[in-house]
């Protein structure tokens, strides 16, 4: 319902519903961010997508929306949310991109890795899983990447080229608590180094005596 769909993928708690009465009519529509605006027809050979959080723009009425529940290590790491929408049934599907969308069609079993704050949407029939950027931990943090979403198909998937604004205020306050948290940690290396050495000291000079 509204209510779930609402508090679980930041999206309106209302979905406006326009028609034309009388002839032909026009309705114009755009995202907050600036980009592209992808449009996806659902029927036989497309049953269903998964949309992320902020992207979805309108649908015709023939669409059915639902919020659908990821699995924790997806939900915690993979960038989404826990929630994500589904959009099934026939008709056509709008939602918008942060600078361009590209559409991957990826054939079965064939593999793409993308990092999470460019992802949109995909084909329910696409599977993923998320992982480091890198094959070790430091190489991982020396990226400066962190985490990636790997996709395998078959089924399409569209990407963004550009990060969304919440998502890059989000990355620069990861990072801002990260450099505060190093800080804090040299300090207390620091702290217990001088009491290591005091101890030293302490322990050198009632020796002597």
């Amino acid at each position: 319902g509204g209510a779930a769909r609402s508090l679980l993928t930041n999206e309106s708690f209302f979905l406006q519903t326009l028609r034309c009465r009388g002839g032909l009519g026009e309705v114009l529509v755009a995202p907050q961010e600036l980009g592209d605006i992808a449009t996806v027809t659902l029927g036989q050979a497309l049953q269903g997508i998964m949309v992320t959080e902020g992207a979805f723009l309108c649908a015709e009425e023939g669409v059915d929306i639902q919020t659908r529940m990821q699995g924790a290590t997806q939900g915690l790491f993979g960038g989404s949310g826990f929630f994500l929408m589904r959009c099934s049934g026939r008709g056509s599907v709008a939602f918008g991109c942060t600078g361009s969308c590209i559409k991957y069609e990826l054939r079965a079993g064939e593999c793409r890795v993308v990092d999470n704050g460019h992802l949109v949407a995909w084909a329910d029939t696409v599977s993923y899983t998320v992982g480091m950027a890198s094959s070790s931990l430091f190489g991982t943090m020396a990226s400066g990447e962190g985490l990636m979403c790997s996709f395998t198909g078959p089924g399409a998937l569209w990407i963004q080229t550009h990060k969304s604004s919440a998502s890059t205020q989000q990355g620069s306050k990861m990072k801002q608590q990260q450099g505060a948290s190093n800080i804090i940690g040299a300090c207390i290396v620091f702290f217990i180094f001088i009491i290591f050495f005091l101890m030293i000291i302490v322990a050198v000079v009632f020796g002597s005596q």
